[in-house]
């Protein structure tokens, strides 16, 4: 017994020495721009936004100028260098085949529209598409480590805006913007639903995002409590020796 005991707490205290798993640090990126075509929401459908090594969104906003639009966006990184990776299963994807919303230019059509990924999943990318006509989308998701995950109901800032303008879903920050730390080491994006409020207007409703986000789980802190308990485990057999 006090021969598997020590094993025990050796390997533990090798996998804690081996892991120098802290806080996370994003990468900033900024995605193609494309021609806007006809300045409605629908401009975006086939445009695929994705972190690149199977990283997770931390957060994103779609901007625009006159001629083009484009996402810019932060990415967690596949692992951490000499750290648990982030990423504990293969790439999850998620087709809505079975939509009934029908494509029109107003962005109304969007509303309580859901790109969300399961829970203990990290959005990694995420398009809007037709078929036939009707709203669909594909998304990859990517399994994570988190301590906590949020239901989709996070808010983000709200705009009123033309309902056949582009400029509705411009500069809406989806995702936090929470400094890592060394106990919350990351806060990945797991999904989001536009939210369309017309109880004020038909023509200029209120526009904004509700989203889910999880925080990563620390392995390096949940190994020095399994190394803390072993040793308190091998004080107590000694002193019964």
């Amino acid at each position: 017994m006090k021969y598997y005991l020590c094993l025990t707490l050796n390997i533990i205290i090798a996998l804690i020495s081996n892991s120098s798993q802290q806080k996370l640090t994003p990468k900033s990126y900024k995605s193609t721009p494309k021609k806007i075509n006809t300045g409605t929401w629908s401009d975006l459908l086939d445009y695929k936004v994705e972190c690149p090594d199977n990283g997770v969104f931390k957060n994103f906003v779609l901007k625009k100028n006159d001629t083009y639009f484009w996402y810019e966006y932060k990415c967690y990184p596949y692992s951490n260098a000499g750290g648990e990776p982030i990423i504990k299963e293969p790439t999850l994807n998620l087709y809505d085949d079975n939509g009934s919303k029908q494509i029109t230019s107003s962005i109304k059509c969007l509303n309580s529209y859901e790109m969300v990924c399961w829970v203990d999943y990290g959005l990694k990318s995420f398009k809007l598409y037709s078929k036939n006509g009707i709203l669909n989308k594909e998304l990859y998701c990517n399994g994570i480590k988190p301590s906590y995950v949020s239901t989709v109901t996070v808010k983000t800032n709200t705009k009123t805006e033309n309902h056949e303008s582009l400029s509705a879903l411009v500069d809406i920050l989806v995702g936090k913007e929470d400094t890592e730390t060394d106990t919350d080491i990351g806060f990945p994006l797991r999904g989001f639903k536009y939210v369309i409020d017309t109880s004020s207007s038909s023509t200029k409703p209120t526009i904004y995002i509700l989203y889910s986000y999880s925080k990563l789980r620390n392995m390096k802190s949940v190994l020095d409590s399994y190394t803390n308990r072993f040793v308190e485990i091998k004080k107590k057999n000694d002193l019964n020796k």
